[in-house]
């Protein structure tokens, strides 16, 4: 489930989404010339917050490319692992 605030008013919410996902999924401020803020929650819990031009959130399957260019680690697909890679971080 991903839920959006505006920046310029949190209290806003902006959308809400839930899809399937096999590989990766690449979330970007779209045409806005805004800094996107992500906070990224698993079960309720803040893992971490995110400022930039996007994030991608990728399986160890789907890191070797978008998530890669952007600076992100190459994991075997053995390993059980969600990442986060902040696409242009401020």
């Amino acid at each position: 489930l991903v839920t959006g605030k505006s920046s310029t008013n949190p209290q806003k919410e902006v959308y809400k989404l839930s899809l399937p996902v096999i590989n990766d999924v690449t979330m970007h401020r779209g045409l806005e010339g805004q800094t996107l803020t992500v906070d990224c929650s698993v079960n309720g819990h803040l893992i971490t917050k995110s400022s930039g031009d996007g994030l991608i959130v990728a399986t160890a399957t789907g890191s070797t490319a978008y998530s890669l260019s952007c600076g992100g680690s190459m994991v075997h697909p053995a390993i059980k692992a969600i990442m986060l890679t902040p696409v242009c971080a401020r």
